[in-house]
Parts: structure tokens; C-alpha cells; sequence
């Protein structure tokens, strides 16, 4: 399946990298506002959209379980 992810960095190299992860029923979207004031501050940003969120693929509102959420 697809997994969509927005990746949002500032200019030169990164500090390091951080990936924010929404909750059910949410997207990594939500978060472009922190992600944008993190990357000014020199961190490389990843919003993924998990399966059946936002812009990535699997059905909506599905999870196999916790074991799927984790992997």
C-alpha cells in the first residue's frame, strides 16, 4: 500500500530528524504548523499519514491491531 509522508526541512544540514505521529482518525497534515517551526530551527521533519489516514492508502478507520500500529 501507499504511505504518504510530508517532509518538511529548513535550509543546510539538519540537527537531526523527528517524525510526528497523529493519532486515530487524524493525519500528519495536522502538524505542519509544529513542523515548520521545528525546520526553522534546523530539524528535518517527517508527518506521516499511518494506513487508512489521510492521504495514505487501506481502508478508513481499520487496524488489524496494536501489533500493526507499532510495525
Amino acid at each position: 500500500f501507499l504511505l504518504h509522508v510530508l517532509e518538511v526541512a529548513g535550509v543546510g544540514e539538519p540537527l537531526g530528524s523527528i517524525t510526528v505521529l497523529h493519532g486515530a482518525g487524524d493525519h500528519g497534515g495536522r502538524y505542519e504548523a509544529l513542523a515548520g517551526v521545528l525546520a526553522a530551527r534546523g530539524w528535518a521533519i517527517a508527518l506521516p499519514d499511518l494506513r487508512g489516514h489521510g492521504k495514505s492508502e487501506g481502508p478508513r478507520g481499520h487496524s488489524w491491531g496494536l501489533r500493526e500500529v507499532l510495525r
